[in-house]
């Protein structure tokens, strides 16, 4: 089991945004963090006997906690899931992008921009929204990203996701520079524009920053912020 029961959690968000909009209260505020590559097991509150995650385990403790579910061992398939409520054989993403048992382009499944997603539902509930981490799917700038509902995004980018013209003068997870690095001296693309990082900026630092700014400067407005995190 890769991540908790994603089309449950898109079916509560969606329920909580048209509940809300009819409450006299203030609606609540959604910050969204999926892990990458992290099996329930591994958790203290889930059974762990040397793992100690005890942050974790109050969540799970004062919170919503699900014990049986269905979900894709694959990080692609699983952000498609969580963004969009539907398993692989509605979005047609059985595996990573680009690879095979995933749609061809000239397929109607192909583009996740198309698509309906938890961000664009909270747009139409009057949030602001942001994203920070992984996207690898679909989409070119400068649509890419925004045309899945989010208003700002940090993002890990791969050399197709650089804008024209633009190349990547940091560092490489392989020896054949085609995977840039997520991690130390990150390759960042942010709201359409290349972000140059130094040998000393690590990845996920960059992109926690990215969404304390963003629930700062929207802390008086509704907001929904997704956060596909590159680390476990």
């Amino acid at each position: 089991m890769r991540h908790l029961a994603a089309a449950l959690l898109f079916t509560f968000l969606v329920s909580a945004l048209a509940f809300k909009a009819e409450a006299a209260e203030p609606p609540p505020n959604f910050l969204i963090v999926l892990a990458d590559d992290l099996g329930a097991k591994e958790l203290g509150c889930y059974g762990h006997k040397k793992h100690a995650t005890p942050r974790l385990d109050r969540l799970a403790a004062e919170g919503m906690r699900f014990e049986t579910c269905y979900a894709t061992p694959l990080c692609t398939p699983t952000r498609l899931l969580l963004m969009t409520g539907q398993y692989a054989f509605r979005t047609g993403y059985f595996n990573l992008h680009g690879q095979p048992l995933t749609p061809k382009p000239t397929s109607p499944n192909y583009d996740v921009g198309s698509k309906l997603t938890f961000a664009d539902v909270a747009k139409s509930k009057g949030y602001v929204t942001g994203l920070a981490g992984k996207w690898q799917l679909t989409g070119k700038i400068p649509t890419l990203v925004h045309d899945c509902g989010f208003d700002e995004y940090r993002m890990w980018a791969y050399k197709e996701n650089l804008p024209e013209g633009v190349e990547h003068t940091g560092e490489w997870e392989n020896k054949a520079g085609q995977k840039t690095s997520r991690y130390w001296h990150p390759s960042l693309v942010e709201n359409g524009k290349y972000l140059p990082t130094k040998p000393t900026d690590y990845g996920p630092d960059l992109f926690n920053e990215f969404a304390i700014d963003f629930i700062r400067r929207h802390k008086d407005q509704p907001w929904c912020f997704y956060y596909p995190h590159p680390l476990t």
